[in-house]
């Protein structure tokens, strides 16, 4: 999906979703946007899923 997005192969690799510092983070809002178009998935479709916590 990220190299069909144009984006680099190991971008959505686990490791990618933790700082220098160890703080947890997402990925950059055009990352994110690139990674929707290629899957025809909306952002409200996306924040729904994201936003899913198990009970």
């Amino acid at each position: 999906m990220a190299k069909k997005a144009g984006l680099d192969e190991s971008t959505f690799n686990p490791s990618k979703r933790v700082s220098p510092t160890g703080r947890p983070r997402w990925h950059a809002f055009d990352t994110i946007n690139k990674a929707l178009a290629v899957t025809d998935t909306s952002m409200l479709d996306f924040l729904r899923l994201a936003c899913v916590r198990d009970e």
